[in-house]
């Protein structure tokens, strides 16, 4: 198997990140590391690292040329037939390897494996929190639909750091400069088959909370937000799924389907998507009128207005509920 290492400025938590991955009780793979022409300790330290583990190869760019096409370079470069992305500052447990591709390889469907996950913190210390939303679901159905309807009802997405059948990855568009790149490959991965879940904890993901979503967005090296980093997550991440869809190699009339499925889930069902997508309407509206893109701006002034039917019905069942309450207390017993 092939390990892709994309890292830009990694110094801080690299060696502790090389440590884990050359741990690992599978040891017949290659790390591919791909140096975004960092300008801290990075390069020393790959370096060392290569020359002290002959299953390390180590590129360098003569420029960055941005976080997608860096992650995208070290799966080009990778000559395995199962392969996996690493951050630069995460960690895993010795078996993490082994574990997915053992699920993998009794799952001939399936296109990928993941393990459980939790988060650490800067200084690595377990994040407690509740995970029943966060940590990476089974989407074992061989329904697209049901597989769908598994990530829309996540409130994180961390499948794409699984271990992947190289040929199944190849079919996708990989990570492209759009906000939430990772979320549509995922969905782009789930659309051609099934994901396995070990439920052994193997992966540590390191969180940072003071980041915010334009640090997130320059991570990932997509320059389109602008201003509105904070603002258009949510629908942008609707575009970003629907455009997965749109991309996959599913009959027209099922493409369309799931597309109105996400529209679906995201504005009417799910009240966590609804609360990020109502507010960013009416200033999406008002930019993308400005900008002459009437198609988002229609879309924009539907969505509105189903998300505020749905409310304004709520608000009258409310209201109902506690006059018919306050009468039926009033009554003589």
């Amino acid at each position: 198997m092939s390990i892709g290492l994309p890292v830009y400025n990694g110094g801080t938590y690299l060696d502790a990140a090389l440590d884990s991955l050359l741990a690992q009780d599978f040891a017949d793979f290659e790390l591919i590391i791909s140096d975004n022409a960092s300008t801290d300790r990075t390069a020393e330290i790959c370096d060392d690292y290569a020359r002290r583990d002959a299953r390390i190869r180590v590129v360098r760019n003569a420029s960055n040329v941005g976080s997608p096409a860096n992650f995208n370079q070290v799966f080009e470069l990778a000559t395995a037939p199962y392969f996996m992305w690493a951050a630069d500052d995460d960690l895993w447990e010795p078996g993490y390897v082994r574990l997915c591709l053992a699920a993998l390889q009794a799952s001939p469907d399936a296109v990928l494996a993941c393990t459980s996950l939790r988060f650490i913190d800067p200084d690595g210390r377990q994040i407690d929190i509740d995970y029943s939303h966060l940590d990476n679901p089974e989407l074992t159905s061989h329904s697209p639909s049901r597989r769908l309807q598994g990530l829309l009802r996540r409130w994180g997405w961390y499948q794409m750091y699984g271990l992947m059948r190289a040929d199944a990855l190849r079919r996708t568009r990989l990570l492209r400069n759009i906000y939430g790149a990772d979320v549509a490959l995922t969905v782009e991965l789930a659309l051609l088959g099934p994901f396995v879940k070990v439920p052994d904890t193997a992966f540590w993901y390191r969180q940072f909370p003071s980041k915010t979503e334009a640090d997130r967005a320059a991570r990932q090296g997509y320059d389109g937000l602008g201003s509105s980093a904070s603002r258009f997550t949510g629908t942008q991440l609707q575009e970003g799924i629907s455009g997965a869809i749109m991309a996959s190699r599913l009959p027209r009339l099922t493409k369309a389907a799931l597309v109105a499925q996400v529209y679906m889930t995201t504005s009417v069902i799910d009240p966590v998507w609804r609360n990020r997508v109502y507010p960013e309407l009416r200033p999406r509206l008002t930019r993308s009128l400005r900008e002459r893109r009437f198609r988002v701006a229609a879309k924009c002034l539907v969505l509105a207005g189903v998300i505020r039917s749905i409310r304004l019905g709520t608000g009258v069942k409310r209201g109902a509920g506690r006059l018919a309450r306050r009468v039926i207390g009033r009554q003589p017993s």
